[in-house]
This record gives structure tokens, sequence and C-alpha cells, in this order.
């Protein structure tokens, strides 16, 4: 399939899952090496990579309501390119980076 297609594809099968989050797409960008990035509704980048989409929007998903709890308007980009873990920029450039190590567990790393 062509990247648009793949795009709208994904598209249909992203709105259920951002929709119980309170989020929808405004974009989504597949760069030349097929590289993910969704631009949200509420301005956040979400950087997914060019491998394993559906598991990276789960993992984003799944610690969304602690991201925004925390961070809330400030929130600008989450890399979720990470094995273990995922990254965070904040609008006013503060970075912060998180592991997990398991599902239940998380560090906070600020950098």
């Amino acid at each position: 399939a062509g990247t648009e297609t793949l795009a709208y594809e994904s598209y249909l099968g992203f709105i259920d899952r951002l929709t119980k989050h309170n989020l929808a797409i405004n974009s989504i960008i597949i760069s030349k090496r097929r590289s993910w990035r969704i631009k949200l509704d509420n301005g956040v980048s979400l950087l997914l990579g060019r491998y394993y989409i559906n598991k990276r929007l789960q993992r984003f998903l799944d610690v969304y309501a602690d991201l925004n709890q925390e961070y809330s308007s400030s929130l600008a980009r989450v890399d979720m390119r990470y094995t273990n873990g995922f990254s965070v920029k904040r609008i006013k450039n503060q970075n912060v980076s998180f592991q997990q190590t398991d599902t239940e567990s998380k560090k906070l790393v600020k950098g």
C-alpha cells in the first residue's frame, strides 16, 4: 500500500484509542525514511519512529494521564522511539526522560 493509504488506515485505527483519552489527530507525517510523527489536537507532537507504531502509541496512551496531569499545557513533544522508556520536551525547554523497567514502575530522569 502507498504511504497515503497506510496513513489513512492507521488513522482510522488510532481514532478510537485516542478518543478514549480526549485526544484527536491534527496530522500524521510519515517521513521519506517512513518515520511516523503524529500532531495531536492539543499541540503535542508524538514521535513514533519507523517500527512498532501501534505498540508505541499504546505505551504513550498508557502514561498519558500521568503526563497530562504533571505537565498539562507545557507538554510539547513526546518521543516514544526508545525501547524502555520515552522522553518529553516541554514548551519551556525543560526536557524530562522516563525509563520504564516494568509496567508498574516509572523512573523520572531530568535532563
